[in-house]
């Protein structure tokens, strides 16, 4: 059965709710606990410094009553020590980690795979990623090789699908056959789907600046005890650096205490998902046997799945293997044993494991003598000549806009929401004809910044010959002649493409835009600008291309407006934006007037509403402004709010048993503004 997208978004935010819940907890502890350990040292010391002996030795003892304990100057220093020590380092590192799963990739030592790589493993890797970005519905994830760790393992990080990075080990990339490759893919994006991400991230932000305290304690100590050994002070300073070592050695061993528990903590919600994620990539995937597969060998090697890097500590929750040395205690391993996970898809597992061959000695003799076949010919064409600099071919449409718009596919309703975040095989096997069916020249020019412009260009060339010369003159001005160019060179062959495969080629190009500078992301958007506004309107196509391309690109190019908390917790605040986009759906799939109330009326009913105000709005006040409006409005709801809402756009959507590419696009662009990932309409999905 399709795990709930929406259900499994809400139990991500209550853990990170029950996180924060715990760490304000532990926080008040371990407060308390340093002021306790203050008010006694202090205490101890004002009296040590009455006596009148100066040998007297420093005794510690309770105050007389709590009154007395409770020292409002102490407690204020208290309070803003742990705030400023625990504050910063949370603060570190959540700026270290702001740039998402890169930065995590990058700190583990991480090397970012060349989209135009010619290794077979790498370019392996690279398909295996893309299709499963495809199927799924979400950018393609950026890609990285741990170069320097020959154990088996894998990990996906970022704080949204939009900045995810996926990473393997070189012991993973030359040791899985694909279907294992595959199935590990399939685990991590689960991981992206299901929210596990941002809350591996937020664990690391806590425990470093829980792990801030042990450090100050460390510096501190340390400190006093060299002062201690200085010599030249006498009796009187060891005398009054004893209050400040003993305070050192609280605060080491307070964070120690804390860091423990935190461990703890961070174990048991990294375990509780990996069975999820597990079950999650075999439904994917429909292949029991690539998952379980790729437990064994991991068994079987003899790294296992143990990376090297410093650094694997502190991410050792985000693994798709135990990282670490085996713990003493169950309770502190991040991941289930591999026979329980194991056993999960495979019961009649033995428990044994044989010895896997060294990495590059695995049975995938076959698959490499293709994949280095493929490798080949790409590099026979990155050697050769210039693309750019070839004769421009006339800019002629192969097929009319109206007719490329006109396919259907056959849906059940049904099948609409429950595939949202939750693909399966045959959106997976979409994805690799889809792949298998791009010309060279589009695939390689999604993974190069120049080329990945040129093909959004073309995009939003109109097949109408005056409103086209009109968008060129418009980009003549102001693009960059080889890109306009470029451009020509990729457009008769962009036409041709299945109407359905468009949204896809941007999931391809989104992480080499990324590569630009901040200077050209500037100039892109303002060529998409002048494409679009070229013939003074903007049909729906244009409003959703320019939706996704900013939606995920602005926020890596600091362009992102301030994200706000939810606070629309029920339908009910929301009937004038549900009454915009349900009408505007029910406009787009429809021609006449019985078929657009009835799918309007179908939607309404899944919101389970009757309002006065729930009604349906002409065409002429469907505005794509409007629409923009509601979507920022909606996108401040709850999961189930929003849930509900994406439930009666699809029912409006299906009401007719057909979703045609305006309305799968609209759709798409919606539910891509609110984060919940799409995957593309497959007939019997």
């Amino acid at each position: 059965m399709p795990m709930d997208f929406f259900e499994q978004q809400d139990k991500a935010r209550s853990k990170t709710k029950w996180l924060v819940l715990w760490f304000v907890v532990a926080l008040f502890l371990i407060w308390f606990a340093i002021y306790f350990v203050c008010a006694l040292v202090f205490t101890a010391n004002e009296s040590a410094h009455g006596r009148t002996s100066e040998r007297s030795a420093i005794s510690i003892s309770l105050p007389d009553s709590w009154q007395d304990f409770w020292d409002p100057g102490l407690i204020a220093w208290v309070t803003l020590g742990v705030g400023v020590v625990v504050g910063t380092g949370a603060g570190i590192k959540a700026i270290q980690l702001s740039k998402g799963g890169s930065a995590v990739a990058e700190m583990l030592g991480g090397r970012p795979v060349n989209p135009g790589t010619n290794d077979p493993d790498e370019r392996r890797l690279l398909n295996v990623v893309e299709e499963m970005a495809i199927a799924s519905g979400t950018p393609v994830p950026d890609l990285y090789v741990l170069d320097q760790e020959p154990g088996i393992n894998a990990f996906a990080a970022g704080t949204t699908p939009t900045n995810a990075a996926i990473a393997v080990t070189r012991g993973a990339l030359e040791t899985f056959n694909r279907e294992e490759l595959q199935a590990v893919i399939g685990h991590e994006f689960s991981h992206i789907l299901n929210g596990d991400m941002r809350l591996n991230i937020r664990l690391m932000g806590i425990l470093a600046g829980i792990i801030g305290l042990a450090i100050i304690g460390r510096i501190v100590l340390h400190g006093s005890v060299l002062r201690g050994h200085g010599g030249s002070a006498g009796g009187r300073d060891r005398g009054g650096g004893v209050p400040i070592l003993l305070l050192g050695l609280a605060l080491l061993i307070i964070g120690s205490i804390g860091v423990f528990f935190g461990k703890l903590i961070k174990s048991a919600v990294s375990r509780q998902r990996e069975f999820l994620a597990d079950a999650a990539a075999v439904q994917f995937t429909r292949n029991p046997s690539g998952m379980s597969s790729a437990l064994k060998r991991i068994g079987g090697l003899l790294d296992g799945s143990q990376v090297n890097s410093p650094n694997a500590e502190e991410a050792s929750h985000l693994f798709f293997g135990n990282a670490l040395k085996g713990s003493w205690s169950r309770w502190f391993s991040t991941h289930p044993p591999l026979t329980e996970r194991i056993r999960a898809i495979d019961p009649e597992f033995n428990g044994v494991f044989s010895m896997a061959e060294p990495p590059g000695k695995s049975a995938r003799g076959s698959e490499r003598q293709s994949e280095t076949a493929e490798a080949e010919a790409f590099a026979g064409f990155a050697q050769g000549e210039d693309p750019r600099a070839a004769p421009a071919t006339p800019l002629t449409p192969s097929q009319s806009q109206t007719e490329a718009e006109s396919s259907e596919i056959p849906v059940h309703v049904d099948s609409v929401l429950p595939s949202i975040g939750s693909p399966n095989n045959r959106h997976l096997d979409y994805a690799a004809e889809l792949m298998g069916s791009l010309p060279a020249t589009i695939r390689e020019a999604v993974r190069d910044p120049f080329g990945a412009c040129a093909i959004v260009y073309c995009l939003l060339l109109s097949s109408e010959e005056t409103v086209r010369d009109t968008q060129l003159q418009a980009l003549k001005r102001q693009a960059i002649p080889a890109m306009l160019q470029e451009a020509q060179r990729l457009l008769p062959q962009v036409r041709q493409l299945p109407p359905q495969h468009k949204l896809s080629l941007i999931d391809l190009a989104l992480p080499t835009l990324r590569e630009l500078s901040s200077n050209q992301y500037d100039r892109f958007r303002s060529d998409i600008r002048a494409l679009i506004e070229a013939d003074e309107q903007m049909d729906l196509f244009e409003y959703v291309l320019e939706k996704v391309l900013r939606h995920h690109l602005d926020p890596e190019f600091g362009r992102e407006k301030k994200r706000q908390l939810a606070h629309y917790h029920s339908v009910r605040g929301l009937i004038q934006e549900c009454r915009i986009l349900l009408s505007a759906m029910a406009h787009l799939g429809h021609k006449d007037a019985a078929s657009i109330n009835r799918a309007f009326n179908e939607g309404t009913q899944q919101l389970g509403l009757s309002h006065p105000q729930l009604q349906l709005l002409e065409l002429k006040d469907c505005r794509l402004d409007q629409i923009d409006t509601a979507l920022d409005t909606v996108s401040l709801a709850t999961a189930r709010v929003q849930k509900r809402i994406l439930k009666a756009l699809a029912y409006a959507v299906a009401a007719d048993g057909l979703v045609r590419q305006k309305e799968a696009q609209l759709l798409r662009a919606i539910a891509d503004h609110l984060g919940c990932p799409v995957p593309p309409f497959v007939k019997n999905a």
